[in-house]
């Protein structure tokens, strides 16, 4: 009986660890966030707002590392809104902007990264405003 107890707990951590992977949170005023870690050492944070009648999204790695290039992409609904690179900055991180006019349908933003140099992966983090 512990042994079968032990194997739910094990199986409910291993689920918990896949699906919480990729981590939505609204934050306040309106900000919709989701964070993930990458393959190794750095994490993502994709964020939608609504501000001035705008849709505007913001992309973020954070590897912690200057001089680092990223190659990035970001989608709307499906249709690559970026696909480029971005060198992070003196705080470590690359940053991806887009805004565009707040229609009245609800748009869903994906966005992924990758590292050639150190081989890091960005998996998926998605949002939807």
């Amino acid at each position: 009986m512990n042994k079968r107890i032990g194997r739910i707990l094990m199986v409910g951590a291993l689920a918990l660890g896949v699906l919480g992977a990729a981590v939505p949170a609204s934050a306040k005023d309106g900000d919709v966030i989701a964070r993930r870690d990458c393959s190794k050492t750095s994490d993502v944070k994709l964020r939608a707002r609504i501000d001035d009648g705008r849709v505007k999204v913001e992309y973020e790695v954070h590897s912690g590392v200057v001089g680092q290039t990223w190659n990035m992409k970001l989608t709307q609904d499906g249709v690559t809104k970026f696909n480029g690179t971005r060198v992070t900055n003196a705080g470590g991180e690359a940053i991806v902007k887009f805004s565009k006019a707040n229609g009245s349908d609800t748009d869903r933003y994906v966005a992924t990264a990758s590292n050639s140099k150190t081989g890091e992966t960005c998996g998926a983090v998605s949002v939807t405003i």
